[in-house]
């Protein structure tokens, strides 16, 4: 099947890019928002892991930061009900995320308790939003299979795909293109903090908050 460029798709993100875990407390907003400048980050993805609300920590990083970023919420699709990944969704959409990324899931987390097809939510999501969010979902790219599922993502109205650039095969890269997005892990990076000016690219920080105290 044929990769469909639609026209929604834009090349590439506003890089660099950053995938991060909200702060466990909003007293920790400062030492997060310090880390996002430090690496002049210009696109933020959010996700929640017994942590703060992501839509409370954008507001609060809005207020810290005072500069624009993309924002991108990650859908939880194993511990929310569909009525809870609707309302986020909802309110995704009244807070101007620019993205929603379908991550795949930690499986050493709780007991799934919610079961959602990723076509049926990207497709769901074109009938109510149209071009409102930009899709995007990962791929391990670890067998046929994996390949088949994201063609049918792209069919139902996924924008990008994302993995770990491990993953990827020349092929991959020559097939998709500017719709491929590539995640590479970092820890917290010790200044002088380098440029991460890389195309397409969404660099996962794991920052230690216990370092926040550090900052007061």
């Amino acid at each position: 099947m044929a990769v469909n460029n639609s026209a929604r798709v834009e090349t590439a993100l506003k890089t660099p890019a950053l995938l991060m875990k909200t702060p466990l407390n909003r007293v920790d907003i400062r030492f997060i928002a310090d880390s996002i400048l430090k690496y002049g980050a210009r696109t933020l993805f959010l996700y929640e892991d017994a942590s703060l609300n992501v839509f409370l920590t954008k507001l609060e990083l809005e207020l810290e930061l005072k500069l624009p970023l993309d924002y991108g919420l990650c859908v939880n699709f194993r511990d929310k009900n569909r009525e809870a990944v609707a309302s986020d969704v909802i309110s995704a959409l009244e807070t101007n995320f620019k993205y929603l990324f379908l991550r795949e899931p930690s499986y050493s987390g709780v007991t799934a308790v919610n079961h959602i097809a990723g076509c049926d939510f990207i497709s769901d999501i074109r009938k109510k939003y149209a071009s409102k969010f930009g899709i995007i979902v990962q791929n391990c790219f670890l067998h046929g299979a994996d390949e088949e599922l994201l063609q049918k993502h792209f069919a139902c109205g996924a924008d990008f795909v994302a993995t770990l650039n491990a993953n990827l095969s020349h092929e991959h890269l020559n097939k998709y293109g500017g719709r491929l997005i590539k995640l590479k892990k970092s820890a917290a990076i010790e200044p002088p903090y380098p440029a991460m000016e890389m195309e397409n690219t969404i660099f996962e920080i794991d920052l230690k908050q216990d370092a926040c105290v550090d900052l007061f």
